[in-house]
Formats: structure tokens, sequence, C-alpha cells
């Protein structure tokens, strides 16, 4: 779905109605395990991870172009290669092939992935790790579980979504990974305002506010977008069911900003929006 920041409305961009090419796999969702992602490609597709494989999709028609079919959690394009997580093995695919090459052995915990400042960040065997591009491992930061979403601000800092507020009661917490201390966080949602729960996507706004995409599990609410103030914590409904119109999601899974004209992408699921995905445990 594409969500417009400024009114909170929902419009399709792909799904077994609008655009072709193959389907995505959601079957696990969404009782399945952490959702996928979505991100974007060099020359504005957008990049879904699914259970069946990476996926091109073209915003404008709602295309969609299997990658490769190895299931992801998550995906970004660095240069002209692709690269991902699946849970256990940061790995890199070729783009015009689908080949891929597995880079490193991750712990069974990556459901999120990185680049910023040169180097891929993801969720590693209790802490998060960054690698080089060819897979070397370069460093430990703040003790961690599960982490699924991440995002970079323009200062350097890594923002992280949780589930369920795991991580000592943050559902979006912050870290510099240049810092003297590399484990010390901060949370960016400890203010006041709307429910908070599990943050499967984030995304920094041109004018600093973090946009996270927001599930309820445990109030079996539908879920929404929130808008996050980085300075007081403090957060608003973007867009959910009475926020904005258009199809509704039963929960946004994953999140990713489109520059121009200044809104944002969704995975989502639910409805009748298959742009939400999971990946297999």
């Amino acid at each position: 779905m594409r969500v417009d920041p400024a009114t909170g409305d929902r419009t399709i961009i792909s799904d077994a109605t609008h655009g072709s090419g193959p389907q995505f796999d959601f079957s696990e969702a969404p009782t399945g395990g952490p959702p996928s992602g979505v991100s974007r490609m060099a020359g504005g597709q957008l990049l879904v991870s699914a259970t069946n494989g990476l996926f091109s999709v073209d915003p404008a028609t709602g295309d969609r172009t299997q990658i490769t079919s190895r299931p992801a959690a998550d995906a970004i394009q660095v240069g002209n290669q692709i690269y991902a997580v699946d849970g256990s093995e940061l790995f890199r695919v070729d783009p015009t092939t689908g080949n891929a090459t597995n880079l490193a052995s991750l712990g069974g915990n990556a459901g999120a992935l990185l680049y910023t400042d040169g180097l891929l960040f993801t969720s590693g065997p209790g802490s998060f790790e960054s690698y080089s591009l060819t897979g070397n491992f370069v460093g430990s930061y703040l003790s961690t579980t599960v982490v699924y979403s991440m995002a970079a601000t323009s200062d350097g800092n890594i923002l992280f979504g949780t589930p369920s507020a795991s991580i000592a009661g943050t559902a979006v917490g912050s870290f510099n990974p240049n810092v003297p201390d590399p484990f010390d966080y901060h949370s960016i949602s400890s203010g006041t305002g709307a429910p908070i729960g599990a943050v499967p996507g984030l995304g920094v706004a041109p004018s600093g506010i973090v946009w996270a995409a927001n599930v309820l599990f445990t109030t079996r609410a539908t879920g929404n977008v929130l808008d996050i103030d980085p300075t007081t914590g403090n957060r608003s409904i973007l867009s959910d069911a009475t926020h904005g119109a258009g199809p509704t999601f039963v929960a946004p899974y994953g999140l990713t900003v489109v520059p121009e004209p200044g809104s944002f992408v969704l995975a989502a699921v639910g409805g009748f929006v298959l742009l939400a995905l999971r990946r297999r445990k």
C-alpha cells in the first residue's frame, strides 16, 4: 500500500487485482514468524521480501518480478547487488541472475537489515552486529534479542523497532555505533499518546519525525501507522481504519520512505492487501 502522510489515505499498489506477475506467498501471515520487509531499489522499484523469494515491484503499475526464490526476512539494494537476511544467514543476491551467495552466519536471529556508514547492520545472536559488504564481521553493539525493523537518521543514529517493547520496555530505540560506548541507547517512543506494541517497520521523514508501523497484538486491534516525535517520544496515529481513507490493513508489517512525492510505502496484511509477508522460522 501507499500511504499519504499528509492525510493518512491508503492506496493499494500491488495485489491479486493490481499489477501482474507472480504472487507473493504470505501463507504464514498473520500468525507466522517476524514480518518481511519492503525497501527501495535503484530506479524507484520496490524490493519486497517474501517467504517465496525476493521481488521487485513497479510502484506505478504494481507489476511484480521475482528476483530469486530464496526466502528472506529483509533485503536492501547496495550498488548493483542485493543484500538480505533470512534469520540465520546474511547473503548477497545478483539481481540480474538471481544467484545467491552466503556471506555470514547470524545465529538464527536476524529479522531486519540496514546499510549505513558503509556497513551492513543486523541483529545477531544477542546483539546488533555489523558486517562489511563482503561479509566480514566488524563489530557488536547493544545487547538485544529480536529486532523487527531498523532505520538510520541523518546524524548517524540507528533506530530499531522491537516486538512488544521487548528491550527494557523500549518499542523504538536509538543508538549510535560510533560513540565511545556503543552499548548505550535510549528510547524514542516512551512519551505519551497512542498505544504502541510491536514495531515491524520504521522510516524517518524529511522533518525528522519517525514513522512506525505499529502492531497491537495484545489488544487484537487492527494496527496503525504512528508519528513519533524523537525528542519527546510522543506518539499520534497517522493512518488506520479511522484515520485516512482507502482500503484498511489488519496490521502494517513493513515500511519504507519514498522521498518523492513525500509519502511512504507499507507492506501490509489484511483487507485486500497482499504486500504483507512473514519469513519462515
